[in-house]
This record gives structure tokens, sequence and C-alpha cells, in this order.
């Protein structure tokens, strides 16, 4: 009996062998006038941890149902029928990709928006792409990549016959594409990284970092809703909330964390400093697979694949190590701990970074368990000397105009 690896081998095999077929499907759908007042929206991915209501995606969605309902038909495009049902249940347009629906929304949207892959990319001919990416980058990505995931995808296409190959079989990937970014400094970054012109990189604030500060109908679809309620319950009980958002590491050595800290030993170390934890890992971190060694009586294990947005404004102190999320979270102007006991393992074996990692973490820096337990206590104690670092590096990554999204999206032309 066929192993999963040799299951997903022979529908690898399968897909290039219809690849020539699909573009009987791409090319029909270029002559198929669209509709500049439909817009479908979209995390579509071969990983079920990407195909999920979140993102920035989700929030501008959500704000066009809310502020543009007059003049967007907004439509969300899934590979989960759980994400469709569940939508629709709430009143929004949502179908699955090869729906019936699904196909026609997708035929007739002029702006496709997406923070991952394409949504239903063999219909996407003539449609204006706006990818708004679902980080700022502080490790190196896509084509600036010396290591790791993204150089072995990328690396293939410096081969001219190699780069032949990969249009035949993506050729949406050589249409034009626009891409998200939050600072001039940042759209330099993404117009490297893509291999498309500065004159593509559109510039405001990720929408989901809206969630900070004010209120949105709809963003409680798609969270962990269980331990959202526990966060909100204790907090306005007195505790302190802390969030560790660690980054996966390509070679697969997220356990190490397990090494390094005492999970166990921290629980009642959170129990005596009246301090809750919550864990949410990368989707792709192996720490996934092990909530049960690290979740106690004052430690939370977040759904790894829902949405961390709403939580960030309950946020009392952020602990991560090379995860772009602590960008985002300069916007509260709250302490940040940057755990990064394996810095040199990670550059050397993981990722190339675009900044010195000190002089853009504004923040104590612990190396062991030890260390991160002094850093807890001082920052819960309110002794925080970083405000000013932290502000300095907001005005550099988040330095946009006050133009909204959606009319810069609606300005676009082909």
């Amino acid at each position: 009996m066929a192993n999963k690896k040799d299951w997903r081998k022979l529908l690898e095999l399968f897909g290039i062998l219809v690849r020539p077929f699909s573009w009987i499907f791409y090319l029909i759908s270029g002559l198929i006038p669209r509709r500049k007042d439909i817009w479908v929206f979209g995390n579509v991915e071969k990983s079920v941890f990407v195909d999920k209501f979140a993102d920035s995606s989700k929030y501008l969605f959500l704000e066009v149902n809310e502020k543009y309902r007059d003049k967007i038909i907004a439509v969300w495009i899934t590979s989960n029928k759980n994400t469709a049902k569940e939508l629709a249940k709430h009143g929004y347009r949502a179908y699955t990709k090869w729906s019936t629906k699904g196909i026609y929304y997708t035929l007739k949207a002029k702006y496709w928006i997406f923070t991952h892959s394409y949504i239903n990319p063999w219909l996407s001919r003539k449609s204006i792409k706006i990818n708004l990416w679902h980080g700022i980058p502080l490790k190196k990505i896509m084509y600036d990549s010396k290591k790791g995931a993204d150089y072995k995808r990328y690396v293939r296409l410096k081969n001219p016959f190699k780069k032949y190959i990969y249009f035949l079989l993506t050729p949406w990937m050589m249409e034009k594409t626009y891409y998200l970014a939050t600072s001039p400094l940042v759209a330099k970054i993404f117009s490297s990284a893509f291999r498309t012109p500065i004159n593509r990189v559109l510039i405001s604030i990720y929408p989901r970092c809206k969630i900070f500060f004010e209120d949105m109908k709809g963003f409680e679809i798609g969270l962990d809703t269980e331990i959202y309620s526990k966060v909100i319950q204790l907090k306005n009980r007195g505790f302190k909330i802390i969030l560790y958002a660690p980054t996966f590491r390509d070679d697969k050595t997220d356990n190490k964390i397990l090494e390094v800290i005492d999970f166990s030993d921290l629980d009642k170390f959170l129990q005596k400093n009246n301090a809750i934890l919550l864990v949410k890992p990368h989707p792709f971190s192996v720490l996934t697979k092990m909530r049960n060694k690290i979740t106690g009586k004052n430690i939370y294990f977040v759904d790894p694949s829902s949405d961390i947005y709403p939580f960030l404004k309950h946020v009392d102190l952020l602990i991560t190590d090379y995860s772009s999320i602590y960008f985002d979270f300069l916007l509260l102007d709250r302490p940040i701990i940057f755990f990064c006991f394996d810095l040199e393992d990670y550059l050397a074996k993981n990722r190339d970074m675009y900044f010195e990692y000190d002089k853009v973490t504004p923040g104590d820096k612990a190396r062991t368990y030890a260390e991160l337990k002094t850093c807890i206590i001082k920052a819960l104690k309110g002794q925080d000397e970083y405000s000013e670092e932290r502000r300095k590096i907001k005005n550099i990554i988040f330095n946009y105009k006050s133009e909204n999204l959606v009319e810069l999206v609606m300005k676009l032309e082909d």
C-alpha cells in the first residue's frame, strides 16, 4: 500500500500531466468581460492551515462589506466548505472555488485580493491581482532568499530553461500583480523580493491592523472563540496577558523550544505572577503537534490556523523571536521580549535577514529560559525603557499616507 509521500508524488505528477488542458481554462478566462464592482477575496492554498478566514484579506473583505456594500460586491472564495458555510451563515457571499457560483464570481471579478496564493489561478487571466502578503519581512523572502524553503523554491528560476517550464506550469505568475507594503522602505524590499517594479507596490496600513483601533463586524469569524472568551474574562479579572508567538524553522527544529523552556515550571511561574500565557505557533511549526506538552493551568494553546489579531489588542506583553508579528505589535506600543535562543543557528541554517537583528528589535533579548523569566518579571513590573526605540522603528516600518486601501485599489487599471 502506498504511503502518504507516494500519494503526494502521484498527485503532483497528475497535476503536471493535466496542466496543458488547464491552459484552455486559463485562456478562456481572459475572454470573459470582468466587472470592476466585483471583488473576490481569499487565502486559498494547498495547506489546510492557510485556507482560513484570517489575515489582511479577511479584514479588507469585512471593511468592503461594511463600508462599500453599495459600490462593491465582495465575495470570499475558499477550498474549505466549512469556511464558506460559516461566512454564509453570517450573511456574507462565500463559495468554494470550484462551485458554480465560485467559478462565476472568479471569472467576473476584476479585482482579486489575497495574502497567499492566487485563489483559483487558472481562472485569473486579465484580472487585477493584489497580494496583501502576510507580514512585513524581517527574514529574507522569495527571490531575495539565500537559504531556506524560499531559496529552494525560487533558485530554479535562475536557469532560463527552468524559468520557461515554470511559466508553462504557472502562467499567472508572469502577469502583473500588485503588492501591499506599509512604508517606502518595505516597498523597496517587496520590489526586490518579488522582482516587481516599485510602482506596483501600494503603500497603506495592513487591513488586519485596523482591528487594534476599531470595532469591526464579523471579526469573530475565523477566531479561536473559546480561548478568546477566556482571555477577555481573565483580563477583566486583572490577569496580565502574554503572547508567545515563535516563527517556524525551515530546518524543522522548532521542537528545540521544548528543550529550552520548562513549560511546567513556567506555568507555576505565571500562576505566582498573576499572568496568562497564550502560545500561538506559526501554522507550519512542528509545535502544532505538541500542544499537550505546552498547555497548563495558566498556559493556553491558540489554534495555529486561527486569527490571532483580535487577541493582540488585549495582549500586555509579546514574546517572539524572528516572527514579523512584532512589527504589527509596534502599533500598540507595548513591551516586547525577543527570545532568540538559537539566533546564530537560525541565521546559518534557516534565513538571512533584511536588517541587523539587534538594530530593529526594540526590546529585551533573552537567550536562556532563566533570562526569559527575568525579562517577563521586569515587563510585568512596568519597567520598560524601549518606548522611544519602538516609536522610531514603527515610524520607519509604518510610513503611509492616509488614503484608504480600498480607494487605492479602485484606481488601479490594467
